[in-house]
């Protein structure tokens, strides 16, 4: 779809260096030709549904099947030598354990499938049980997998933001970080006022 793409197109050496593909997430073998010569692959989709009326359906079933199909994909190309799939905090923050700033979270923190479903928490469960079947195909076809946990993405959410904003209290901790340590390090932000 070239609305979709214009941006994209428009980008500094986009028409010597860009090739944009189609692929189906759901679509068993759909990224085989795409990732065919490729060195390493970065995973980036993933169903974000904060409230589906389906967890299963609509998050759960298609998060686990995609990353996986994008193994399997993977799995079949032998110039792959790493597959780089970007998770999220929300796999590792939910397990019923009270988080304090002196807690460092690491391998044996991680999101809790049972305490997730429970509280209804079903992004965090997607997210962990996608994980688990990650690190497990992986393994069975030894495929060098890499797994990042950002504590945020950026997409278009801000509505969803702003609304969960309007009592004035954080959804979260609030962390103080230098502005000018953040810029340093390239990273931009506008803030919602």
């Amino acid at each position: 779809d070239t609305k979709k793409t214009l941006h994209l197109l428009a980008l500094d050496g986009a028409k010597e260096r860009l090739h944009l593909c189609k692929a189906d997430l759901l679509e068993v073998g759909s990224f085989e030709s795409i990732v065919d010569g490729c060195d390493g692959v970065f995973h980036t989709a993933s169903p974000v549904l904060l409230t589906p009326k389906d967890p299963k359906m609509e998050l759960i079933d298609p998060a686990v099947k995609g990353t996986i199909n994008v193994l399997s994909s993977c799995a079949e190309v032998p110039t792959i030598k790493r597959v780089v799939i970007t998770s999220s905090m929300a796999s590792v923050a939910f397990n019923g354990k009270t988080l304090t700033p002196d807690v460092t979270l690491d391998e044996s923190w991680f999101s809790h499938p049972v305490f997730c479903q429970k509280s209804e928490l079903w992004y965090p469960v997607s997210k962990t049980l996608t994980e688990e079947a990650a690190w497990r195909f992986g393994r069975e076809k030894a495929i060098d997998l890499f797994m990042m946990h950002p504590g945020l993405t950026r997409r278009l959410t801000f509505g969803f933001a702003k609304s969960r904003c309007e009592d004035q209290k954080p959804s979260v901790p609030t962390y103080k970080i230098s502005n000018d340590k953040a810029r340093s390090l390239g990273i931009g932000f506008t803030p919602l006022e």
